[in-house]
């Protein structure tokens, strides 16, 4: 049964905005803030692609 195997794009992101994203929300759950700059000794790693989330149309999952 096909309708089983199908899947729905929820959201795309390239995977530099994901990381900040995720870092901004890490950091404020910890009530840290902290200024990234690059002198200041931040680590920034770029990184080509990106992020899908994806939704199984059948379970909602």
């Amino acid at each position: 049964d096909l309708s089983i195997c199908t899947f729905v794009l929820e959201q795309s992101l390239s995977v530099r905005a994901l990381q900040e994203m995720l870092a901004n929300t890490v950091e404020k759950s910890e009530g840290k803030f902290m200024m990234k700059t690059a002198q200041g000794g931040g680590h920034r790693t770029l990184l080509y692609g990106h992020a899908i989330l994806l939704r199984h149309s059948y379970s909602g999952m």
